[in-house]
């Protein structure tokens, strides 16, 4: 048989197979190109531009008084007898407690005076002793017709006598012992040392002062227009001029005067202090009717606050983390308008907030500060 040949079939079997193996060599690219993970463009977060302000103190709410510093006691001391002061133990603006000896006088006489009584009241205690005694030993004896009725009698007469001249001598001892005591001028209660008028080695009349002692609770006067809306009960912060530390000690109004003075229209208030100030009577120190934890309040405008109800609302502070400033919501409370702006509590100075378009943003959101105003 003869060989019979197709060219025209051989011709398109040889290029079918070469197109099939071009398929197979492109099977692996594409699946490669498959599993490649996608460009990293697509993980680019973008920041939100704001317009944000910087925080800083605004002081026309605070209410700020000088006052003057004292007790709400004060007890001038002196000796109940006239004598030589001795000496003087303390100093003005000293701290002292019941008890402790402030001035001391010559107490040479009373002590004179208490040997004197001592040996008086063992000499009738001994007369005494002795009486009662000898009185014991009469009993009875008058019936035996050893010693007459009359005797007995007058024996126990005499024990009696004695026996009173034993309480008088113990009487005249403990005047003499207050006497002596008195020669010592002793803090009747916990106070401060306001004024030292004694003066060791001279000669004093009996009641005159000596020493002043402030005590009872630490208060502050002020005076205030009789406009004021302040009363009692309201709250006040009191440091010292200057302190540096700022040191403040919480206050309440204790008793405001009823009448302003005719010539200033001013008015005494007494605030009454939680504890001690560590400074003398008569020290000027500084009052202010704002706690000193909260008293920076910001002045912010309107429309960096969101949900603005029953003086609370809310704004947006930029805070920075992972380099990247993100968004977190504050709770403030305002405590007046300024026009276009409010004041509040709740923020610190420097703090960076949003100060428009406060409600299209959310929490923990990326922003980017576009223009940083400064608060006026």
């Amino acid at each position: 048989m003869r060989n019979i040949r197709f060219p025209e079939y051989t011709m398109y079997y040889h290029s079918f197979s070469k197109y099939l193996l071009h398929c197979a060599a492109l099977v692996p690219l594409l699946y490669c190109t498959a599993c490649k993970p996608a460009s990293n463009t697509s993980k680019k977060t973008s920041s939100t531009p704001v317009e944000a302000i910087k925080t800083v103190e605004e002081r026309q709410n605070l209410s700020i008084f000088t006052g003057t510093y004292s007790m709400t006691r004060s007890m001038p001391l002196a000796s109940a007898q006239a004598g030589r002061i001795a000496s003087t133990l303390v100093t003005s603006g000293q701290f002292v407690r019941k008890g402790q000896a402030l001035v001391t006088f010559d107490n040479t006489a009373a002590l004179e005076g208490v040997a004197q009584a001592e040996g008086e009241l063992e000499a009738a205690h001994a007369d005494a002793t002795q009486s009662a005694l000898l009185s014991k030993r009469s009993r009875g004896l008058d019936t035996v017709g050893g010693l007459s009725t009359e005797m007995v009698e007058a024996r126990a007469f005499s024990a009696k006598a004695s026996h009173g001249k034993r309480s008088a001598a113990l009487a005249s001892l403990h005047q003499a012992q207050i006497q002596a005591a008195e020669t010592v001028v002793r803090a009747p209660e916990d106070g401060l040392i306001t004024s030292v008028s004694g003066v060791p080695g001279s000669v004093t009349d009996a009641g005159r002062e000596v020493v002043r002692l402030a005590s009872g609770d630490p208060e502050v006067r002020i005076y205030a227009l009789s406009t004021s809306p302040m009363k009692v009960g309201d709250e006040a912060w009191v440091n010292t001029l200057p302190d540096p530390a700022h040191h403040f000690v919480h206050a309440v109004i204790r008793e405001i005067d009823g009448a302003a003075d005719v010539t200033n229209q001013m008015r005494g208030i007494r605030l009454t202090l939680d504890k001690p100030l560590p400074v003398a009577v008569n020290t000027a120190v500084r009052v202010t009717f704002t706690s000193p934890q909260d008293r920076f309040l910001a002045r912010v405008p309107l429309t960096a606050l969101i949900d603005n109800e029953n003086d609370t609302a809310h704004l947006w502070v930029i805070t920075k983390t992972d380099e990247k400033s993100r968004t977190v919501l504050r709770q403030v409370n305002v405590i007046a308008l300024r026009g276009a702006d409010a004041l509040v509590k709740g923020l610190q100075s420097g703090e960076i907030i949003v100060a428009s378009g406060a409600d299209t943003l959310k929490s923990n959101q990326i922003v980017k500060i576009a223009d940083l105003l400064s608060e006026q």
